[in-house]
């Protein structure tokens, strides 16, 4: 019968700890900060673990250390650093935007980062003592390892909808004092500790599995987050609002408050606060649609005086129900609202469904829990209006702070997104997508971006002449208001009069855009008349990006090129005052500053400790070339692939959980198997061109599984997501375990090879998980794909080397 290597089931705890809390961490940056900062929480995890690598590397002492003793003492200090690290994350005050200009702000989020830290430094120490010590089960235990961590994900979503994000990590602190509990042997089997000493450490290990267990169980007992200073949850003492209701979900968390008098009409509306940013509104309702006249002076009246009349209507984004109110007034004999949060569901239909008129009861109207573009794959040619309306799909996309989310994917603003809209109308239908601009006389850059992936998204469908199929209308002035509107057949003069003087009824709303042949704003008769090499000299002169943008590049809101934000030409004298001008991509810049800052400090200064180790450590530039691409590699791929997943799982955070679930199970499985490919040049070839073959179908054959897959039940869509990940998850996994071996072999220093060689691999973990973001933006997820593909293959070329040598 095979015996797992001792030590396996404190790995699988501390693994399974580890991944819980890296999950449940992107969620609650997610509520703190921003969307973007998930990936901090991934590249400060490998950080941490790497540095934990290079303190088992440097420090004679952790070296002589039993394991036994490491591992019981790294585990509970890893369960404290998490409790103590939750109250310091949820008690720092933030304004991460401030970062591209405050060095104060670089600080603090240096704390931040620091609490996260802490915790996986730990983490990487248990594990690189266990690693390093291993011998022959080395890969056996690292595949337990990558199995723990594949399991941790896989409970991150069930644990999160039960215990809460700020629950969950405590359950993961409770499995790091597990971990210590069940560690044999006493804490330090010296002549000056006594047994009662170890009787009393057993204790408090005890005491601290019991506490973190009942946090996790009972989250109301740990503080409160405090939201970054520009989100709406964030408050400065004295304000009048009132948080009225409260729900955690995995995908994002809801607030109802009873915003102060000054807001708006007492009593007269509730503001539904996503992430702690604005997300919608509850509005009073008596069910009298007779005292509805407000909706009449309304922009949302311009796609109902275009359609069909008694429209059906689908709603993107119907979260408190007012478009579907509006809509109701406008005579929609059939309304159906899709909300992607079923927490947002569930206050029509519960909570505030008095408060709203019950207007969720109406035999006229549907509100279904789904994905939008999901959902509308599933119904084509159904609807006479199709209503976005700043839908967002995810809370990170919130179009009232859109220069915080610069970073985020926008997959229902894409090209593909836009035509899969236009083929779910009728024949004569129109799409009418709403949004803000913060200045249209200045800088329309959302309406230009999104008229340019309009004309993209005819142009695949063979139809050159888009600007007879678009009308548009602004209200003037600072913080304007963008209505676009999008026929499947081109519009007819009936209907632009129609539009035209309906629009002329309205307050301070003047038409921009009303087809061709007539007046326009020039800069958006460009974007629909130009022909293809005047367009593109429009784009190279415009001062921001606002080329159409595609599922391969969904980055909607990243308007400033990060070549003329490094140098310098978004500069103060021309842009505007708002926080969406080049600021997300000046805080990643940061964001890769403070990283690179965080890694050069705790996993390459280190070594400056040894230096009489380091010089005897054979091969060192092989063994950085390695340990660096599949760093690299393994993260861009990763990142890439969690992306890519989410336009298939439909939910963010679930699309992160399946994918890290499923790469770190094959990777383990990979890694147990990884005697396959032990010996000899060829075996090394076969793994990369197993890579190739992998993003070969991301590329060119994953969109049609989406595409066929859109309407499918999520249990489908998340079995498709691991049979995609799983192939590329066990080539990659063979990787690492064959390296340290390489490595190990070739020095007497063993020990501390294998440290250093885990440090490097962090150390460029760390940068990809920025770097790929950036790359993600400039070039899109393919072009991430295949540079990941060409750092396994000089992997592949440093690993054959170090076997020669060895």
């Amino acid at each position: 019968m095979y015996r797992l290597p001792a030590f396996s089931l404190q790995v699988f705890l501390v693994s399974l700890g580890a991944l819980l809390l890296e999950v449940s961490y992107t969620r609650i940056f997610s509520f703190k900060l921003f969307y973007y900062f998930a990936f901090m929480v991934i590249g400060f995890a490998l950080l941490g673990i790497g540095s934990g690598g290079v303190a088992v590397a440097v420090s004679r002492r952790l070296r002589e250390m039993p394991i036994a003793t490491v591992v019981r003492i790294g585990s509970l200090a890893a369960a404290l650093a998490t409790v103590a690290g939750f109250v310091v994350i949820a008690a720092l005050p933030t304004a991460a935007l401030s970062m591209a200009q405050s060095a104060g702000e670089v600080l603090r989020m240096s704390a931040l980062c620091g609490a996260l830290f802490a915790v996986f430094y730990a983490i990487g120490t248990v594990l690189a003592a266990l690693f390093s010590a291993s011998g022959p089960a080395l890969a056996t235990l690292y595949a337990v390892d990558l199995m723990g961590a594949a399991a941790g994900c896989a409970l991150a979503i069930p644990a999160m909808n039960l215990l809460t994000p700020p629950g969950t990590v405590m359950a993961a602190a409770a499995a790091f004092a597990l971990a210590s509990l069940s560690t044999p042997g006493t804490i330090a089997p010296t002549a000056s500790r006594s047994a009662s000493e170890g009787r009393a450490a057993r204790a408090f290990a005890l005491a601290t599995t019991a506490c973190c267990t009942v946090l996790a169980l009972v989250p109301g007992l740990l503080p409160d987050i405090r939201t970054d200073a520009i989100k709406h949850l964030h408050t400065t003492g004295g304000s009048a609002q009132k948080t009225l209701w409260t729900r955690w979900s995995p995908i994002f968390r809801i607030d109802v408050v009873d915003p102060p008098a000054a807001v708006g009409q007492a009593g007269e509306r509730l503001v539904i606060i996503h992430d702690g940013l604005l997300g919608s509104t509850l509005q009073r309702f008596d069910g009298d649609f007779s005292a509805l006249d407000r909706f009449d002076a309304d922009a949302r009246v311009l796609p109902f005086v275009v359609a069909p009349a008694a429209p059906r209507v689908l709603v993107i984004g119907s979260a408190g129900g007012h478009e579907i109110l509006a809509s109701l007034h406008y005579g929609a004999r059939e309304v159906t609202g899709v909300e992607l949060n079923p927490q947002t569901v569930q206050l029509l239909r519960g909570p505030f469904a008095d408060y709203t008129g019950r207007i969720a009861f109406d035999p006229r109207v549907r509100i279904v829990n789904a994905e939008g573009r999901a959902f509308m794959a599933q119904r084509c040619s159904n609807y006479d209006v199709v209503f976005f309306v700043a839908p967002d799909s995810y809370a990170a996309m919130n179009a009232a702070a859109s220069g915080a989310f610069v970073l985020s994917e926008s997959y229902l603003y894409t090209a593909e997104a836009i035509g899969e809209a236009i083929d779910a109308l009728t024949p004569n239908g129109v799409v009418c997508m709403q949004f803000g601009e913060f200045h249209f006389d200045a800088k329309p850059n959302r309406t230009l971006r999104y008229l340019a992936s309009l004309r993209a998204a005819f142009e695949a469908r063979g139809i050159t002449d888009a600007a007879r199929h678009v009308l548009v209308a602004v209200s003037r002035g600072g913080n304007s208001d963008s209505t676009i509107l999008v026929s499947r057949k081109p519009f007819d003069e009936p209907a632009v009069q129609a539009f035209l003087a309906r629009n002329a009824l309205l307050s301070n709303s003047a038409v921009v855009y009303a087809g061709p042949g007539r007046d326009a704003d020039p800069r958006l008769r460009a974007v629909l008349e130009a022909h293809d090499a005047e367009l593109e000299a429009f784009y190279d002169s415009y001062p921001y990006d606002v080329t159409a943008v595609s599922d391969d590049a969904p980055f909607f809101w990243h308007f400033a090129r990060f070549a003329d934000v490094l140098a310098g030409r978004q500069d103060a004298a021309r842009r505007l005052p708002d926080i969406e001008d080049s600021v997300g991509e000046r805080v990643l810049l940061r964001m890769l500053a403070v990283a690179a800052a965080f890694a050069v400090v705790f996993l390459l200064l280190p070594f400056v400790a040894m230096p009489a180790v380091w010089r005897k450590l054979p091969r060192k530039a092989d063994g950085v070339a390695f340990f660096a691409a599949i760093g690299l590699g393994f993260m861009f791929l990763e990142i890439s692939l969690i992306q890519r997943l989410t336009l298939l799982v439909g939910y963010p955070t679930y699309s992160l959980a399946v994918t890290l679930m499923t790469i770190l199970l094959s990777t383990g499985i990979g890694s147990a198997l990884s005697a396959r490919w032990r010996t000899g040049a060829r075996s090394v070839a076969e793994l990369v061109a197993g890579i190739v073959a992998c993003v070969a179908f991301y590329t060119w054959g994953l969109p049609a599984v989406v595409t066929a897959l859109a309407g499918a039940l999520d249990a489908a869509k998340i079995a498709a997501a691991i049979a995609v990940v799983a192939p590329l998850g066990v080539l990659l996994g063979a990787f690492m375990p064959l390296g340290l071996e390489a490595v190990a072999a070739l020095s007497t220093h063993q020990r501390s090879y294998v440290a250093w060689a885990w440090a490097v691999n962090g150390f460029f973990s760390v940068l990809s998980s920025v770097l790929s973001t950036i790359v993600s933006m400039s070039f899109g997820f393919t072009v991430v794909a295949w540079t990941a593909v060409a750092f396994y293959a000089i992997a592949a070329a440093a690993l054959t080397r170090l076997r020669a040598a060895a």
